[in-house]
């Protein structure tokens, strides 16, 4: 308040995050403004977390503010079952839906993928489908909205609006045909694109 000079540090989830050694900037003017961008890597997923700023004036007296927020991918986001997730928001893998050993001509068991709606706001016209270009010879990915009654599509759309936070089951399985060897391992991709909602 007297306009004198502030310094300032900031700790995440108590622990110094900058600067890193924990200890006040130098004395600055006052006022300052503090922005920050925490990467996904930084924080607790789906966890509270603690930001705060303390602020120490020229003659030592100190102030702080503090805010919790839980932290959050931003996208639409994969899980499994019990609710871990597949990739962080930026593709970096986090586990893998593993669908075992494949026998040439047989289709393997439905897997159920959680898509959750984390961007902020309502989206519609899901479409989801998988990246095929690197599959085995013989070897094809088919989806279903339902477990007992399996449609087998080659890509699944929802025009109904998910709303952030909402989150919807589908069902994947691979299919293979008899007489083909494909390798011995494989991956592909899941892909998910959907309209904003405004």
């Amino acid at each position: 308040a007297d306009s004198g000079k502030v310094q300032y540090r900031v700790l995440l989830n108590g622990v110094p995050y900058f600067p890193q050694s924990g200890e006040f900037t130098p004395l600055q003017a006052a006022p300052m403004d503090v922005a920050l961008t925490l990467s996904n890597d930084e924080i607790l997923i789906d966890e509270n977390n603690v930001l705060r700023i303390e602020f120490q004036d020229y003659w030592g007296a100190t102030d702080y503010w503090q805010t919790n927020f839980v932290g959050t991918y931003s996208g639409l986001m994969f899980l499994d079952s019990t609710g871990k997730y597949y990739s962080t928001d930026i593709g970096e893998i986090l586990q893998y839906l593993d669908f075992g050993i494949i026998i040439a001509g047989q289709t393997t068991v439905e897997q159920a993928i959680v898509l959750r709606n984390t961007y902020g706001y309502p989206v519609n016209n899901i479409l989801i489908r998988a990246n095929q270009d690197n599959f085995p010879t013989g070897m094809s990915a088919r989806f279903g909205t339902n477990e007992i009654s399996f449609e087998s599509l080659d890509q699944l759309l929802y025009a109904q609006t998910l709303d952030d936070g909402e989150e919807l089951t589908f069902y994947i399985r691979l299919a293979t045909q008899l007489g083909v060897t494909p390798p011995t391992s494989g991956e592909f991709d899941i892909i998910v694109t959907a309209d904003k909602v405004i």
